[in-house]
């Protein structure tokens, strides 16, 4: 895994459980922030390589319509 990524992973899942801690449901309940972390975690793991492979797809594309390339 790129370092990168891993940043970008941890950093969406601080944002995910904080927006859950400081949510107004979550009045002394920890199992929302937790979901929230839970939540932020498994999105980072499905959406990142979706953004990777959407990358290379956009590559591709681009580089079969460059007239150069025959």
């Amino acid at each position: 895994m790129n370092v990168k990524i891993m940043a970008l992973s941890v950093v969406l899942v601080v944002i995910t459980g904080a927006f859950f801690l400081t949510g107004p449901w979550s009045s002394e309940n920890w199992n929302f922030a937790l979901g929230g972390c839970l939540i932020g975690m498994v999105g980072s793991m499905i959406i990142i390589p979706l953004m990777i492979d959407f990358k290379k797809v956009f590559q591709m594309i681009y580089r079969s319509n460059d007239p150069n390339e025959s």
